[in-house]
């Protein structure tokens, strides 16, 4: 599936969150269809929960991505202008107002230059993507780097919106230019600076998990799928999920029993619907 006509933020997200495909396609695994597990949460999961599950032994391995918002004393966003207080939001760990996140981070174990060129018509200009094992490196949009006269090779220093203190200083690894227009879709920065697709900066999983730890609120993290050691595992992980207290928020599902949930039970094999 393609979701190129929602605008780069919104298929950004999408994509980080394994909605952009289908099916994730198994050799992204180096393995095939059988041994892969689908998730489905109930609800948000913190880092230290996914973290519980992936570190299963049965779990060889796995796709995670992460988004939080920013602010940078030394970056100017798009559409900033420049008067404190002008942009604020309910704190979601606390009471009152606070000042809105200006930038839109994202993570992504998965994250390659042919993944997002497929999906996005994402054209990387300079330099590289982010290594995914990486640490204190970026991605930022054209029009970001134009304004803020920023290079490769350059150095940021980001912050936790929620927690300023949490910081993390990262290279710029490359710049990217992506179809503007749309909107991040993303309903906890919505009519904040963040929400501007090309106030987007791409950073490793283990940058953003500097960031986030300790000031980590509900949605940041989200593992879409898993690699087992062998197709009969899925009954393990279901097994030691329960025993984790997760059972309730965290459900696995073979491709097979997810085909079948997204035809909503359907037997296409000897319908009209059929593919030939």
């Amino acid at each position: 599936m393609n979701y190129k006509w929602l605008g780069l933020g919104a298929a950004l997200v999408l994509l980080l969150n394994g909605c952009g495909r289908d099916l994730p396609a198994p050799q992204e695994y180096g393995g095939d269809y059988s041994r892969m597990a689908y998730i489905e949460t109930a609800k948000p999961l913190s880092y230290g929960e996914w973290e519980q599950i992936l570190s299963l032994p049965e779990v060889t391995d796995y796709d995670l991505s992460g988004r939080e918002g920013a602010v940078s004393d030394e970056l100017t966003a798009l559409g900033d202008r420049a008067e404190h207080g002008a942009y604020l939001l309910e704190n979601p760990l606390g009471e009152g107002k606070i000042e809105a996140p200006h930038f839109y981070l994202l993570a992504s174990r998965r994250l390659t230059e042919k993944a997002l060129e497929k999906e996005l018509d994402f054209v990387l200009t300079e330099g590289e993507i982010p290594s995914p094992d990486g640490k204190r490196q970026c991605l930022i949009s054209e029009p970001l780097a134009r304004l803020n006269h920023k290079s490769v090779g350059d150095k940021i220093l980001l912050k936790n919106w929620l927690d300023p203190r949490k910081t993390v200083r990262v290279k710029i690894t490359g710049i990217y230019r992506g179809p503007e227009g749309g909107e991040i879709m993303d309903e906890r920065l919505k009519d904040s600076l963040a929400d501007e697709p090309m106030n987007g900066i791409f950073v490793t999983v283990a940058d953003l998990r500097k960031l986030t730890k300790g000031a980590e609120r509900e949605g940041v993290w989200q593992a879409p799928s898993l690699m087992l050691d062998a197709p009969v595992s899925i009954g393990k992980v279901r097994e030691e999920i329960e025993k984790l207290g997760l059972s309730d928020s965290v459900k696995l599902y073979t491709a097979e029993e997810l085909m079948d949930r997204m035809m909503g039970g359907r037997d296409l094999s000897h319908s009209d619907d059929a593919v030939e």
